[in-house]
């Protein structure tokens, strides 16, 4: 595991009516596949659309720019956390490879909850309710239209992700290894 300055980044958490009404996909450098992110958001009722590139290529931010409502290209981390805290919902969906799943860490932080694939190491065990198999874009979108819909179910995943991500803080992960 990666360990995670868990407590400043809940510093960080916003009121959820102080957040934009916005699903936030993330497109990674390594990870450029933005389409299955548009069809989950893709007209969901109630929520704007809009995309953010960590570092994407340049030729894939032009692409996907008629389709998302906002595209931010070459985002560091710094600039990136400050958008994140923003969104209603976030959408990190790998369908290709295996990572570690930092943004599914940084959204429990910050009480965001995070749609993600189980190729996400840490999206199940902070977000079981909102992780699907890969490829599983129906699902995810489905789980997008409840999170909009069912204020409960919301707050039922986030105060789970906040209180689990503490497994993920630096004295946690001095425990597991020491």
């Amino acid at each position: 595991e990666h360990p995670t300055n868990v407590r400043v980044l809940k510093t960080l958490a916003r009121p959820i009516d102080q957040r934009q009404n916005a699903a936030l996909c993330l497109i990674h450098r390594y990870n450029n596949d933005w389409i299955p992110s548009y069809i989950v958001v893709k007209d969901v009722p109630e929520i704007s659309n809009y995309a953010i590139c960590l570092n994407g290529h340049p030729d894939n931010v032009i692409k996907m720019m008629p389709f998302f409502q906002n595209t931010r290209p070459g985002v560091e981390y710094e600039q990136w956390i400050v958008f994140l805290a923003q969104a209603k919902v976030v959408l990190d969906s790998y369908h290709n490879f295996h990572t570690y799943g930092r943004s599914a860490v940084d959204c429990a932080c910050l009480q965001i909850p995070c749609i993600g694939t189980d190729m996400i190491h840490a999206q199940p065990i902070l977000w079981p309710d909102l992780t699907t198999k890969s490829n599983d874009v129906l699902g995810q979108r489905k789980i997008l239209k409840r999170l909009v819909a069912d204020k409960e179910f919301y707050k039922k995943v986030t105060d789970y992700a906040f209180e689990k991500v503490e497994d993920f803080s630096y004295a946690a992960s001095f425990e597991k290894f020491k």
